[in-house]
């Protein structure tokens, strides 16, 4: 049978020998660094665990999240999301039309109800610009047809562009392609993981201006999927911290509707074509878009300036300085025919 040896027993003499001997051992101490380091990554991990279950467990987490992949959402800045849907929850809360409206075109892409929102959006601006004009006063009414149609074969003359590093003949949104690098707190509110986003090639968005590999977009078999934002929402996320839902809304468009929005508030604001191209080529920094309205006034741009804030305040457009095309789960390259 098996016994398990006694510790050997040490004499008083041999005991005190012992322990001078390791009081003279030096103590090897944990770095202060490495604990502290580690505390830190644990306490961040316990955080953003908190964080991540206060995001999911919030009332609008399911409905804005549930065609989302998981993997996507990981990559979200919870703490940040989460202020977001409170404080479009209190949107929600305090015009319910809001929500229904926001969800049937944003989450059910509803494209019909986007379409009467357009439409109505765009009589509610006609009837705006024509108040100064008088009446019975032809030549007025000549020179605002004119000037019209000159700001209408401008924006019926743009091309949609992309940018983008693949060389390819189809873009896929990155829902659609499975490969998702990075997602905006904000986005998940319009699905953005679901788009392929694009812009005008006169009126570019910042972020297409600064790539050179820049494609046109076939506009055939899009307009049933394709959406005209006047301001991205990081930028207008930036301008409005409450109210976010209902400013997102206020400047989105079915794309034919959008273009006729977007020629009569360039009309409207700008003396002629030219002037609008270049003010807005040199204003599209998101420095200059998230506050236009401040940054921008100086005298030079006084008239402008001052027409843009009249439209935001009366019927709640934005200037289109950062404007996009969305255009829902894929796009094709257009094609030039060389024999043409």
């Amino acid at each position: 049978m098996f016994q398990e040896k006694a510790p050997d027993i040490l004499n008083p003499v041999e005991q005190k020998a012992e322990s001078a001997q390791r009081a003279r051992q030096p103590i090897i101490k944990p770095d202060k660094g490495e604990i502290s380091k580690r505390d830190t990554q644990e306490e961040q991990e316990l955080r953003d665990s908190i964080e991540q279950t206060q995001l999911e467990k919030h009332p609008l987490f399911e409905l804005f999240a549930k065609n989302i992949p998981k993997e996507v959402l990981d990559k979200i800045d919870t703490k940040f999301a989460t202020s977001i849907l409170k404080s479009v929850q209190k949107e929600f809360a305090d015009d319910p039309d809001l929500q229904k409206e926001f969800v049937e075109i944003f989450i059910s892409e509803n494209q019909e109800r986007l379409r009467r929102k357009s439409q109505n959006d765009l009589n509610r601006l006609r009837r705006y610009t024509k108040k100064g004009i008088p009446r019975f006063s032809i030549a007025a009414r000549y020179r605002r047809r004119k000037k019209n149609t000159a700001f209408k074969e401008l924006v019926e003359s743009m091309k949609i562009v992309r940018s983008d590093k693949r060389d390819t003949d189809t873009f896929e949104s990155p829902r659609r392609h499975g490969n998702t690098s990075s997602i905006g707190p904000q986005d998940i509110l319009v699905q953005a993981d679901n788009y392929v986003y694009a812009s005008f090639d006169q009126t570019p968005h910042y972020m297409a201006r600064t790539s050179q590999n820049q494609r046109e977009i076939d506009p055939n078999g899009i307009e049933d999927r394709t959406e005209l934002v006047m301001q991205d929402i990081a930028n207008l996320h930036a301008r409005y911290s409450d109210g976010l839902a209902k400013a997102y809304l206020s400047n989105t468009f079915d794309l034919e509707t959008g273009k006729d929005i977007l020629a009569e508030y360039l009309a409207y604001v700008f003396e002629s074509p030219e002037e609008a191209i270049k003010f807005i080529s040199l204003n599209n920094h998101p420095r200059d878009t998230q506050r236009w309205d401040t940054l921008l006034d100086e005298p030079e741009n006084e008239r402008v300036i001052s027409k843009m804030k009249e439209l935001k305040k009366e019927l709640g457009i934005e200037p289109p300085l950062s404007l996009e095309i969305r255009i829902r789960s894929f796009a094709k390259r257009k094609i030039i025919d060389s024999s043409s």
